[in-house]
């Protein structure tokens, strides 16, 4: 397993749940995959939470049924495996249980710095540890100002829908190919090209982001279909 993997854990018993038992009655234990499939996703978002602008995305990636798939949420947020505020939906619980992972590795994150301190005695026992913590602390606070230095040389087009490239960037850094300043720019080149040849923007970054793609390519044709 990679270090970064992200895991989460879920009762043994998960089945037998008054709420899960209702959503199997209605989709079959192929429903309850669907589910566990949602939730791993939601982990991975940085407020997890999915968007229901991103269905269509996800019905294509994972060859699932627009309709199912749309029939399915509706029916979690209902029976309240899901909360929803119509534009995302979420797990309470996932949310909860994300917490508790947080917290365990910020925990093991400290232990690696007093450990490492320790052993190569750069700092002594009474107030060098916080020397070290201030020190790390710095660099991330001068690390961040450096990218908004960056992030106020570039120029967002009126028509980036910047929610959504802002996803992008967020899932670039999940596939560990973050956007330096420089690549930002060419990728809104990239879009600026494809807008002029046809392509929306918006549909451009979901099918990137769906299909975890690192760049930015025509959007597959597929037939409309309402899915919310």
């Amino acid at each position: 397993m990679r270090k970064n993997t992200f895991y989460f854990s879920h009762d043994a018993n998960a089945q037998s749940d008054e709420k899960i038992l209702c959503l199997i009655a209605d989709y079959g234990f192929e429903g309850y995959g669907i589910y566990w499939l949602l939730l791993e996703l939601m982990f991975e978002t940085p407020a997890t939470e999915l968007k229901y602008e991103l269905i269509r995305g996800l019905s294509h990636r994972y060859n699932i049924d627009i309709s199912k798939l749309s029939n399915l949420i509706k029916s979690c947020v209902l029976i309240g495996l899901f909360e929803s505020d119509k534009k995302t939906f979420w797990s309470n619980s996932l949310r909860s249980r994300k917490a508790i992972w947080a917290e365990k590795r910020e925990k093991q994150s400290e232990g690696g710095k007093i450990a490492m301190s320790r052993r190569w005695g750069k700092v002594n026992k009474d107030k060098g540890l916080d020397k070290l913590l201030i020190s790390s602390d710095n660099k991330v606070k001068e690390s961040k100002v450096n990218k908004s230095k960056v992030k106020e040389n570039i120029t967002y087009p009126d028509w980036l829908p910047l929610d959504t490239f802002n996803d992008f960037k967020e899932k670039r850094k999940e596939i560990k190919k973050p956007l330096t300043g420089r690549a930002e720019e060419l990728a809104i080149k990239a879009l600026a090209r494809l807008k002029e040849s046809g392509n929306d923007p918006q549909a451009v970054l979901e099918q990137s982001i769906m299909g975890g793609w690192q760049g930015l390519f025509p959007v597959t044709k597929q037939k409309e279909e309402k899915y919310i």
